[in-house]
């Protein structure tokens, strides 16, 4: 935007190089606008919307309420780039929830196969520890039958 407060010339029309004086200031744009460029404004689909304020009320209006426009658009695009990084950082997460799910699969199937083999162990032992007390005690059976048939 022109920034002579006395004279404010048509930021539409400085940009193709040409000298008007606007009459009208869109706050949404930023913009003085002469009658021409007011009226194309009005016209578009996507600008018709906006409402503009005369060059007269826009050079009366104190400074900080000037700024404040500017930092809005400022703020757009700080929420702008947040949204940014929000929805990369949401990708970057759900591929490590991806990971971490594959990774639990991973310890399940683990987990399984330990269990697995603590109960072929255990059934292991407990063979072993059949065989292992037969023998204990089959010597001890023979020798009292020994005993019966002999004291009878």
């Amino acid at each position: 935007m022109a920034t002579d407060q006395s004279v404010l010339l048509c930021d539409v029309c400085q940009k193709r190089h040409l000298n008007k004086s606007a009459e009208e200031y869109c706050p949404q744009c930023e913009e003085a606008l002469c009658r021409e460029c007011r009226d194309h404004h009005k016209l578009s689909k996507w600008l018709k919307s906006h409402q503009t304020i005369t060059v007269d009320k826009y050079n009366k209006l104190p400074s900080f309420i000037k700024q404040i426009s500017q930092n809005y658009h400022l703020e757009e695009e700080l929420l702008e780039k947040v949204s940014t990084l929000e929805k990369t950082n949401c990708r970057e997460i759900e591929e490590i929830i991806t990971k971490l799910e594959d990774e639990k699969e991973k310890v399940d199937g683990i987990q399984k196969e330990v269990e697995s083999v603590k109960l072929f162990a255990s059934v292991c032992k407990s063979s072993w520890e059949q065989r292992h007390s037969k023998k204990v005690f089959q010597p001890m059976k023979s020798t009292s039958n020994k005993y019966m048939t002999t004291g009878a």
